[in-house]
């Protein structure tokens, strides 16, 4: 395995991990720590070493930030999750610009799902257009066949909503936890990739006509176990929501690398809910396996990930590899940052 090790302290003030993340132009990492969700730390992964704290001023905000995206250093999209509202920051942390989607169209009740950072907003500064993924409320409810998109555009120049597209996963068959209906979005050229967390066939859009042109079953391998939806009624009980998002397999987003012009996805491995019979599970021994693309999604080649050093959503795309963090057990320490190594392509 072709490995780069990083070894980034982590100061007072700092976190060691992130929930939201992006590396910009495969030097600057920022991430957002739910313990303060009104700061953005900055490392630098050339450098090795942490280099400052974006502070945000909390009262400014309606929510607290759900998730961002840095277009520049000094121009930074952040979203909430029950306010339809985008603030554009600078990198000392002032507001230099926001909107109200209503004000650009939006018409409808929903949220801005904000869990990881897949589900952050992605600005093209070519068309001067901000994509959003978006959630309407009753998302638990809907069956395969609904028509409730997933993604918006707003175009930024005209102050219009200007498109919505990609259905809600849904299913008639049950009900999936809430991070798994969330659609993962890759805009890159002329071409958008829509894929889902529990789907091996992924969607083609035009990026211009936001029209679907075709599907792509990614083949990734003969052991992939397709996952069955959770039962209405036993969606209902919280444990056993979590027992079944504990055992079953799922992929991460689709990441294109254009250094390496291919595309990855990596895939977490179904697990036991009790290994030893009497404890729920940690993930410390989950498995993943990283597959690698052409430019028409044959695979190139796989590796597998045991023993959790594929720490489940902790791995950030670079330009031709893909930062991660293992599972926390094998964390150096509190004061090392999590995110420790490259993978290269």
């Amino acid at each position: 395995m072709n490995f780069k090790k990083l070894n980034i302290s982590v100061p007072e003030g700092a976190y060691n991990s992130y929930m939201h993340l992006q590396v910009y132009k495969d030097s600057l990492l920022y991430g957002i720590n739910p313990a303060s969700p009104y700061t953005i730390a900055v490392f630098n992964l050339k450098l090795q070493r942490f280099e400052r704290n974006i502070p945000l001023e909390s009262h400014l905000f309606k929510e607290k930030p759900g998730a961002f995206y840095v277009h520049q250093p000094d121009s930074i999209f952040i979203t909430g999750t029950n306010y339809p509202t985008v603030q554009i920051v600078s990198g000392q942390g002032n507001i230099i610009n926001k909107f109200n989607l209503r004000d650009l169209g939006l018409n409808k009740e929903c949220v801005l799902p904000a869990l990881f950072h897949y589900t952050s907003p992605y600005y093209d500064p070519a068309h001067k257009q901000l994509f959003l993924t978006m959630l309407p409320l009753d998302w638990d409810q809907l069956g395969a066949n609904s028509r409730n998109f997933t993604q918006a555009v707003f175009d930024l120049s005209t102050k219009k909503m200007i498109a919505e597209f990609a259905p809600i996963q849904g299913t008639n068959r049950g009900v999936l936890p809430y991070d798994l209906n969330i659609p993962y979005r890759l805009v890159e050229g002329e071409t958008i990739y829509i894929s889902y967390p529990t789907k091996e066939v992924i969607e083609i859009y035009d990026r211009n006509t936001f029209v679907k042109k075709s599907e792509k079953r990614l083949i990734s391998d003969d052991d992939i176990a397709l996952i069955e939806p959770l039962s209405a009624n036993k969606a209902q009980d919280e444990q056993e929501l979590w027992n079944y998002r504990i055992t079953v397999p799922f992929y991460e987003p689709i990441f294109y690398h254009s250094d390496s012009r291919c595309f990855s996805r990596i895939w977490h491995h179904p697990q036991e809910l009790k290994p030893d019979g009497r404890t729920l599970n940690d993930g410390s021994d989950r498995v993943a396996t990283l597959f690698i693309y052409d430019s028409n999604f044959n695979i190139l080649k796989k590796q597998k990930f045991t023993n959790g050093l594929y720490g489940v959503r902790r791995a950030v795309p670079l330009s031709e590899g893909v930062l991660f963090a293992p599972h926390e057990k094998y964390w150096i320490s509190e004061d090392s940052l999590s995110l420790r190594f490259i993978f290269h392509l």
